[in-house]
């Protein structure tokens, strides 16, 4: 039985993937976090900075979902690291 088959992304709480950017994540937040993690100073809350992301709202505040793929342990230094592990 694979072991990933129940594990859930640590940020949104979809079923994981793997291990990305060093952290237990879905398709979906791997993709959001290679796309926005140098951007995290461009990126505002519309809410009070305090969004709570799950599957459901994970779509309505980048700024609050990057920050909790940061407060989870995911490196954006990783991406350089991911990007050259995949072209080779």
């Amino acid at each position: 039985m694979d072991t990933l088959s129940h594990a859930k992304c640590v940020i949104c709480n979809d079923r994981a993937k793997g291990y990305n950017f060093n952290v237990l994540s879905c398709v979906s937040c791997k993709a959001f976090f290679r796309r926005n993690a140098f951007r995290e100073d461009s990126l505002l809350c519309p809410f009070v900075g305090k969004c709570n992301i799950t599957l459901l709202t994970r779509k309505f505040c980048q700024k609050c979902r990057l920050n909790k793929c940061f407060a989870s342990g995911m490196i954006k230094e990783k991406q350089k690291q991911n990007k050259d592990h995949i072209n080779t």
